[in-house]
């Protein structure tokens, strides 16, 4: 019996990936007579053994897992965990062979983008006292990532966001129909809305992601302009701020 209990546990325990020290082998491996007191005193020189089921008597596996005594109540032995993935150190993760240049934007050919966003201008945005940059834009998904800065009490012209708009306050907040929102604050501004936000005496900075064009508005209610992201697109990059930026729509067509 003893030597089955032992199969079992070198099967079981190899699965597994916590370890045991010294003084956690004499809490588990403490039952008198049993084999695993055999087990104790062959590792005893070691720094540990794998725990899991070798961590358990064979009364505490016959009741799965739980250890029962005369007179006491069910209690239920620590679960036994999967081993975990283990994330590589930090010193790997900056031992980069590439784009290690602090100034360089890079885009790989599996779509991954490595964006220097401060190298890149600030270019004036379609209202008065603001100023963006682009830092990435999907045709396909009519995704549009900035960044957006707004001075100090502007007042924005009334526009309709025809898709979504998720943002994170950077720097300073502003107020609209909703209320208002701060520095370090998280919004949605929900697709289909139309509203007209002001900022106070800090300003604004703000990382936003749109999900659809922003169409301005007249005095008279009509439909002014559209900002989408060919305009967001061509815009900076007659500001020398779109260099980093690689649009698969405007590729030519491949013969066939």
């Amino acid at each position: 019996m003893c030597q089955r209990a032992n199969a079992m546990r070198r099967v079981l325990g190899g699965m597994l990936g916590e370890r045991l020290t010294k003084g956690e082998h004499k809490k588990f491996y403490s039952a008198p007579g049993d084999c695993n007191t055999a087990m104790l005193s062959k590792n005893r020189g070691s720094e540990g053994t794998r725990a899991g089921i070798s961590g358990l008597t064979r009364h505490q596996i016959s009741h799965g897992g739980n250890t029962m005594r005369s007179g006491e109540p069910l209690a239920r032995h620590p679960p036994i965990h999967r081993r975990q993935f283990i994330m590589p150190t930090a010193q790997a993760i900056t031992h980069a062979t590439s784009g290690t240049d602090p100034k360089m934007s890079l885009a790989y050919p599996d779509g991954s983008l490595i964006v220097r966003a401060k190298q890149i201008p600030w270019t004036p945005w379609g209202m008065p006292g603001t100023q963006f940059k682009l830092l990435h834009c999907d045709d396909a998904s009519s995704l549009l990532v900035i960044l957006l800065k707004v001075d100090a009490d502007t007042v924005a012209g009334v526009h309709k966001h025809f898709g979504a708009a998720h943002a994170y306050i950077l720097q300073g907040g502003f107020g609209y129909e909703h209320g208002e929102v701060f520095e370090g604050d998280y919004l949605v501004e929900a697709g289909g809305i139309t509203h007209q936000p002001f900022t106070g005496p800090n300003g604004m900075t703000l990382l936003g992601f749109m999900f659809g064009p922003i169409g301005g508005f007249d005095d008279a209610g009509n439909l002014a302009g559209v900002l989408d992201i060919d305009w967001h697109y061509q815009t900076a990059k007659a500001n020398g701020a779109a260099d980093h930026i690689h649009r698969k729509s405007m590729e030519p067509a491949r013969a066939h």
